[in-house]
């Protein structure tokens, strides 16, 4: 009896345990439906986004998400634009990051979204449909849905949410995430430039166009 007890209490803490660590995350993905995400923002740190659009400073606001699995607000969120070109384009592109005003908060096993205008794609499709191609042949990519985005109830359009990549995203998709994450930005065209690191660091002015995401401490450019 004692035997058959333990065996009953090991089986229900390792459903307690699969259970906490489940990922929800395609719930935020599930692009059954259009999710509906609110942001509410403080008008001047708006309209200090709008006359500043090369900053990437973070401001406080409120969002409300909703889709068919998903009905929440989150206070406290990081918010500011995101992106190259589209920082001067009339439809711009937003980040929300989850835990940088409350540390080791994720939203659903999240900790970014990004909400991409499309300013260069008027069917607003083209990224969409290549990022559902990829999961669709198991290559390992951001997953996407669609969203209709409001900021302070007013209504900016039809945004594609787009997996942020990083730690969270390489725990979730690689068995050894320990390797190094770089993130290419212009002028980063993957030329070979020999063996001294000292050549990958910024060599376009003072713009560094391999930024190193992981393991920042050890900052090895081999």
């Amino acid at each position: 009896m004692n035997m058959l007890k333990k065996i009953v209490l090991t089986l229900i803490y390792i459903f307690i345990i699969n259970y906490l660590e489940a990922d929800d995350s395609w719930k935020i993905y599930k692009d059954s439906e259009i999710a509906d995400i609110y942001i509410t923002v403080e008008p001047e740190d708006l309209e200090w986004i709008y006359n500043n659009v090369e900053s990437d400073s973070l401001h406080p606001v409120t969002i409300f998400f909703q889709n068919e699995y998903i009905d929440e607000t989150l206070d406290s969120v990081g918010f500011r634009l995101r992106g190259n070109t589209s920082r001067s384009a009339q439809k711009k592109s937003f980040k929300l990051d989850f835990n940088h005003f409350i540390s080791t908060r994720d939203f659903y096993g999240v900790e970014k979204l990004n909400l991409n205008g499309e300013h260069n794609d008027p069917s607003i499709f083209r990224s969409k449909l290549s990022w559902d191609f990829f999961q669709e042949i198991d290559m390992i990519s951001s997953r996407a849905s669609y969203a209709k985005v409001y900021i302070n109830d007013e209504y900016y359009g039809l945004y594609i949410s787009v997996e942020h990549i990083d730690d969270t995203f390489l725990k979730r998709n690689y068995n050894d995430d320990s390797g190094n994450l770089w993130k290419c930005i212009w002028p980063a065209d993957l030329s070979y430039r020999g063996e001294d690191q000292e050549n990958y660091h910024p060599y376009y002015g003072d713009d560094r166009p391999y930024e190193l995401k992981t393991n920042t401490e050890q900052n090895d450019f081999s």
